[in-house]
């Protein structure tokens, strides 16, 4: 018998070149409802998404973290 989620986890790569084209809205949207429903401990499901499609603030969060990972 085939699971599809299974497969997907087998199937999933790791990608690291990314476009410049935006994510539409709506898939934004379909991958967040997603993740809502991701299990939790007593299904408190206490999940926050914040998603920033501003590139100059993606650029600065990015050089933020990498400092923060330096400094470790």
């Amino acid at each position: 018998m085939m699971n599809p989620v299974v497969d997907a986890i087998k199937q999933r790569r790791s990608i690291r070149g990314f476009s410049e084209k935006p994510v539409d809205r709506d898939i934004l949207d379909q991958i967040i409802l997603a993740g809502r429903y991701a299990p939790s401990v007593t299904d408190d499901q206490p999940w926050r998404f914040i998603v920033i499609t501003n590139q100059k603030r993606i650029n600065e969060l990015s050089r933020e973290v990498q400092f923060a990972i330096k400094s470790i």
